[in-house]
Parts: C-alpha cells; structure tokens; sequence
C-alpha cells in the first residue's frame, strides 16, 4: 500500500494486492536501492518493484523474509526464521539469496524470528528476540537474548532494553551502560528515535514517550536529563497495538498498529494524520512502514 505524503488531507492512496505482485499477502520490511528499486520482506520472499513490473526472490527452503536492510553499496540483508543472508547477482543477472549460517559453517541453536536488521560500522546486526547475531564481514559473532528484550539501532550505536537494566549498548563486543538509561527500568522501550536538539526519542509500549539528552553526545561528567513527551498519539498507540515506528524524512514521527492502522504527529507531539481503511487502505493491521525517495510512505 503507497500513500503519498505532501500535505495534510486525504492522502492520495494506491494499493496493491497479493493479485498484483503474486506473492503473500503481508510484508514486514521495505528498502530502496540508488537506482530507485524497491525491495520488501514478504511472506514468500524478497519483493522486488521497478515501478513496472514485480518479481519475487526466493529465499532458502522458500522460506519466509521477515526483516531487511541495505547498506550504501546496495548489498541486501534479508532475515527468516532461524536463517539469515544476503542478495547477491549471479554469473547470469540474476539476484539471487545467499545464506550466512551455510557460508561461515556457523551453527547456531534453532533461534527465532529475525525482528531487526541493524547496519552499522561495526557490522551487519541480526536480532531475533532470542539471539542477537553479528557479521563483520569475515565471521560471526552471537549473543544471547531473552524474548522480552529488545534491540534497536540509533545513529552508529546498537541499543539493548532489559526490564531489570533498562537501557544499554554494544562496545567493542561488550554490553555497557548507557548513562542514563537505568531510568528505563521497567519501562517496555520499545524504539529510540532521533530527535532534535542532541536528543532522542524514546518510545514506550506502557509509558508513553520521553525525551532524552543523547548520551553519546554528552561530556564526560554529564548526566542526561528525561522529560516526558507529551503528544497526541499515546492514546492510540495503547490501545492498538503498536508494531513499528520511524522518523519521517520531514521529521515528523510514524507509528503504524494491528488495530487501528497509522498515526503521525509532529515534533512537537501534535498529530497530524491517521492514516487507516478510511483513508482507502485495504486494512488497518499495518506491519511496517517504509519511506522512499518521493517521500511516499509504503505500508
């Protein structure tokens, strides 16, 4: 589903159906190459879209691609159930998927669900609730998680949340403190957003939202402040089921749900549209949101 935001109002809406690009019906995941083509996570594999013409690539045992990033090069990480790789074009053209755990001989403990893609300088990041992966190029590296944690990435950082910890990130292949981020103890982060101003949004399941000074970007003996975020769409969120959020490139925030499809405030916390079968999507459980170069929201 393609909603094109330029302004406030009933948004100009273009859906597809499984009819059209012949493959499953849900997608978790979209990113955009520097040619423009679109690729999405879907139910039967990796979706490619020129514009034109549609075509879907296999994953491994055909199974399904829930989660995926590109870097700068325009090489694409795609995620699966206990399985995770990379496109490659073959001798022939062809894009084709290779996977990771086959190429290294790494064997790793049936793990769950890829949730997250996180590309960094240190690496590409796989997280699959009970397994956190690493591949920096030549091996990799595991951690091990428990389903009620969550990771996210922020700028060149790699955030965990842990309800007994709160808020902590990866350095030189350790989990470390984030200053600041005990306060989120028994807080159910669920992202970290950039913000303005050396601050960062974060953004809660059963809390709300909250500012935060960015406390990579602190002095040494400073101690980042928490101020509440209050905005228009807590209210929503809580009572939809939140399933994905994103900082849009105008800067104004996206959170699509299960239930209620989704809503977009401003920096300042004013909400500025719903977006949901009112507005002609097809439905209003919206797994992930993606943005391309148009600024057009694909959900």
């Amino acid at each position: 589903q393609n909603v094109e935001q330029y302004e406030v109002g009933m948004p100009f809406v273009r859906n597809y159906a499984p009819k059209d690009y012949k493959a499953f019906s849900q997608n978790w995941g979209m990113v955009q190459d520097s040619r423009g083509v679109l690729y999405f996570a879907n139910g039967d594999g990796v979706l490619e879209y020129d514009g034109v013409r549609w075509k879907l690539i296999r994953i491994i045992n055909k199974y399904v691609a829930c989660a995926i990033a590109i870097d700068q090069k325009d090489k694409i990480y795609v995620g699966s159930s206990s399985e995770f790789g990379y496109l490659y074009y073959s001798r022939e053209g062809e894009l084709k998927y290779r996977s990771l755990l086959d190429k290294t001989g790494f064997k790793p403990e049936k793990f769950n669900y890829v949730r997250g893609i996180f590309i960094v300088k240190s690496g590409v990041y796989f997280w699959a609730e009970d397994k956190l992966f690493r591949w920096n190029g030549s091996k990799l590296k595991s951690w091990n998680m428990k389903r009620t944690e969550r990771c996210f990435k922020y700028c060149d950082n790699i955030l965990l949340w842990k309800k007994n910890t709160g808020l902590r990130y990866i350095k030189n292949d350790s989990i470390q403190k984030v200053r600041g981020g005990e306060f989120f103890i028994g807080k159910n982060v669920f992202n970290v957003l950039e913000y303005k101003e050396n601050k960062i949004l974060v953004v809660t399941v059963d809390s709300g939202m909250y500012l935060m000074s960015d406390p990579f970007k602190l002095r040494a003996n400073a101690y980042p402040v928490q101020t509440k975020f209050y905005n228009q769409a807590d209210y929503y969120i809580e009572h939809n089921q939140l399933l994905y959020c994103t900082r849009l490139n105008n800067g104004n925030y996206a959170f699509s749900t299960l239930r209620g499809g989704t809503a977009i405030i401003d920096a300042k916390g004013t909400l500025v549209q719903i977006i949901d079968s009112k507005s002609g999507l097809q439905n209003e459980t919206h797994n992930s949101l993606g943005q391309d170069k148009q600024n057009a929201l694909w959900i």
